[in-house]
């Protein structure tokens, strides 16, 4: 069984804002999205 971290599509999401936008900490969305 593979254990590496899956990705979904919030995680894609919070790393185009971080890649567009490093000054917002967007990272509390990614908890109300789990």
């Amino acid at each position: 069984m593979d254990k590496s971290p899956q990705t979904d599509a919030v995680d894609r999401i919070l790393e185009q804002w971080k890649r567009e936008r490093p000054d917002l900490d967007c990272s509390p969305m990614g908890r109300l999205a789990a």
